[in-house]
């Protein structure tokens, strides 16, 4: 899954006990411990604030395990990073604060990704679930000075799969584009029913994506953004945006005042680069998750586009329950636009109108959904996964209570 090259293990060992003998040690820096950026601007004693729950925690465990080899400086996320500020910062972009055990750390700690003996514990998922726990135990403990998970952007795109073929990286090669419909952007805009965001995307080695060229196409009036997020999220998981791109380069979440000038487009999902205006050259690189990766775009501000548009309780639960899970699976590959029912429709208000008519809203486990999510109707690989029928009744419980609410 992820080819990364590794100092044989005792040189990192003598690397890191170096690094403690110098520096005096990982966690014993008063320095480091008073940097809590609480809102008070002091720092009590023996008080488990969220940097220090991760520093004693989650932070020494990455750097006793394999895991500095790479995620100090060499490949991103840096949560063992030096310094322990970066490491916090890179470290709470992967950390779900609600839910700390369902964090992309607790399965990584042991699935042998990168080769390194001392990632194939079979006890570390264990381990970290419960550094997880006692961190985000301190996050979310009113007063306790901790720094909080970065804000999620004002704006959101569906959630949608990477392409499936993604050209290595070449000054002349073609890349693949990726479409987001902003029209299933949540919150909506008015000015944005027929437009859509495109970043087009290429391999820059075996595990790095490299976006580069957001445009905005399908817009009668200029569109101003600031601060464009990517989130990955990787095969197997159902549900959320994924983890936020830690590049350390990246600058496209502080960029601000990006115009993208009115340009017409013939379709939705075009299969090449469109002529719009480039909003940035700047490229940004992000580390691939798994082999059937989705994304989402996070945008932290708009101007000019429209007035937002209330969407109802159902459609947002749909949105983010059985559309995002359609999305991401086989579905798509049908029943975006080949085979009725298009509940996978790039148009949102399609895909929700077609959805409707084969659920029972009354009782939404008795809904042909579930039957069909696993038994290989199509022969897509996704669609034979036995999980998916409990994953579909879940997604339809929760979409189902929003519409009788």
């Amino acid at each position: 899954m992820y080819a990364h090259r590794y100092l044989p293990l005792f040189v990192m060992f003598l690397i890191v006990c170096c690094f403690q003998a110098c520096s005096g040690g990982f966690l014993t820096n008063p320095e480091l411990v008073s940097a809590s950026n609480n809102n008070t601007g002091t720092t009590t004693a023996n008080t488990e604030t969220g940097l220090q729950a991760f520093q004693s925690g989650l932070y020494n465990f990455a750097n006793t395990q394999g895991c500095v080899s790479c995620h100090a400086a060499a490949v991103a996320p840096f949560f063992a990073s030096p310094d322990i500020n970066t490491a916090y910062t890179q470290a709470a972009t992967l950390v779900n604060f609600a839910d700390p055990t369902s964090s992309l750390f607790v399965s990584k700690s042991g699935n042998n990704h990168c080769g390194v003996a001392s990632c194939q514990g079979t006890s570390n998922p264990a381990t970290v679930s419960s550094l997880l726990v006692q961190w985000a135990n301190a996050v979310n403990s009113a007063g306790s000075g901790a720094v909080a998970a970065t804000p999620m952007p004002t704006y959101m795109t569906a959630t949608v799969a990477m392409p499936t073929t993604i050209p290595a990286f070449s000054a002349t090669a073609t890349p693949a584009v990726v479409n987001f419909q902003l029209s299933n952007m949540t919150p909506a805009l008015s000015g944005l029913a027929q437009a859509i965001l495109q970043v087009e995307v290429q391999m820059v080695n075996a595990t790095t994506y490299m976006f580069t060229n957001p445009r905005i196409g399908g817009t009668t009036v200029p569109v101003t953004i600031g601060g464009i997020h990517i989130f990955i999220r990787p095969s197997g998981t159902a549900t959320g945006v994924g983890t936020e791109g830690s590049d350390p380069a990246n600058l496209w979440d502080g960029l601000t005042g990006l115009t993208a000038a009115a340009f017409a487009i013939t379709t939705m999902n075009p299969t090449a680069p469109i002529a719009a205006v480039t909003l940035t050259k700047q490229p940004v690189y992000v580390q691939e998750l798994s082999a059937a990766d989705s994304i989402t775009i996070g945008i932290d501000s708009i101007s000019g586009a429209g007035t937002t548009t209330t969407q109802s309780a159902g459609l947002t639960a749909f949105q983010n329950g059985l559309y995002a899970f359609a999305n991401t699976q086989g579905c798509v590959s049908c029943h975006a636009s080949t085979n009725t029912p298009y509940f996978a429709s790039p148009t949102l208000s399609t895909a929700y109108a077609q959805a409707k008519t084969i659920v029972n809203f009354a009782n939404p486990s008795a809904s042909l959904f579930i039957t069909f999510a696993s038994n290989n109707h199509c022969g897509v690989a996704a669609c034979q996964t036995a999980s998916n029928s409990t994953t579909v009744s879940g997604l339809l419980t929760t979409w189902a209570n929003a519409e009788n609410h």
